[in-house]
């Protein structure tokens, strides 16, 4: 009889630990997936909003570029992207958050810098475009369209 009654006993801790024990350690396991697959997803994120901008559907650019740059903020191309995208718009004050949150985690690109010079010399922000375009070349020495703008200015001037 206590013999029964201790298997019978062990078989209800065993179900008692089915049921807390395995689901609770089934959601640890689940929840380190979702992080895997959100990470993972960052760039799957930048790409269809790479794209999005090159299709010129602009908006959805903004939307999937935001979600990645909430997942990976340090990446300096999705921030160049969002501000590609909120050129197109004509959103320049976004535009230019977006080139600035860009040169903070990569100061040596020359490209982003090349379009924030773009940008302000659509705002006519003469000495902050030459500003943006001398940092380009200092990168790049031979980045054309910095070249083909400082020439203009000089005639210009």
């Amino acid at each position: 009889m206590l013999g029964q009654l201790g298997i019978f006993v062990i078989l209800l801790l065993g179900i008692f630990l089915m049921f807390l024990g395995i689901p609770a350690l089934g959601r640890t396991r689940n929840r380190e997936v979702k992080r895997v697959r959100l990470l993972g997803s960052a760039e799957v994120l930048f790409n269809d909003g790479r794209t999005a901008y090159w299709k010129k559907k602009y908006q959805e650019a903004i939307r999937l570029l935001k979600q990645a740059a909430i997942l990976k903020p340090e990446r300096a191309m999705i921030h160049y992207y969002l501000g590609l995208s909120y050129t197109a718009l004509g959103d320049f004050e976004e535009a230019e958050k977006a080139y600035r949150d860009a040169l903070r985690r990569d100061p040596k690109n020359n490209t982003v810098w090349s379009e924030l010079g773009d940008l302000y010399r659509k705002l006519n922000r003469r000495e902050d475009a030459g500003k943006a375009y001398q940092q380009a070349l200092q990168i790049k020495p031979d980045l054309a369209i910095a070249l083909r703008i400082r020439r203009y200015e000089t005639y210009t001037n």
